[in-house]
């Protein structure tokens, strides 16, 4: 595979790049625009290892346009935000008329936490994942690769449970 061949979200495609890289499902689904659940049965017909990303410890892999949070953006994030006295974090700053909290303009405060509370830019909407609304604490905040991940995780006959519920 030359630099400029592209690489198709075909099970051929996947396969090139599991066994060149062996990089996680999660990345491989990402840089193709396909499923995990693809990517992992790929995985397991060529006889791997499974590699899903443990949304539950956030350990993933190093994303390369992960952002380090600077010092007086970390600064300012912390001057606007009180710790509550059950472990979560109000915002204090401004918030859209959804209640959504509001770094600068342009960005959520709910994006800076999540970098700052899991050291990487999310993948897809940030939710919070804790009862108390607009909590801008990052380790109550998920991004879509933790929560399709906490979806893989569950027992089997957990899914159609959920789905009747």
């Amino acid at each position: 595979m030359t630099e400029c061949e592209p690489v198709r979200a075909s099970w051929e495609g996947i396969a090139r790049i599991l066994q060149a890289e062996n990089a996680p499902d999660a990345e491989v689904a990402e840089r193709l625009g396909c499923r995990e659940s693809f990517v992992a049965r790929v995985r397991r017909e060529l006889g791997m290892e499974p590699w899903p990303v443990r949304a539950n410890t956030g350990v993933r892999w190093p994303r390369r346009d992960a952002h380090e949070v600077s010092e007086e953006t970390r600064q300012r994030f912390f001057e606007q935000r009180k710790v509550t006295d059950d472990g979560h974090r109000r915002w204090l700053g401004r918030h859209l008329k959804d209640g959504t909290p509001l770094f600068v303009s342009g960005q959520t405060a709910y994006r800076v936490a999540f970098r700052i509370g899991h050291g990487q830019d999310p993948i897809g909407q940030i939710r919070v994942e804790c009862e108390m609304p607009h909590c801008v604490e990052g380790g109550h905040l998920s991004d879509r690769l933790m929560r399709d991940q906490a979806v893989q995780q569950r027992l089997p006959g957990q899914e159609a449970h959920d789905a009747h519920a």
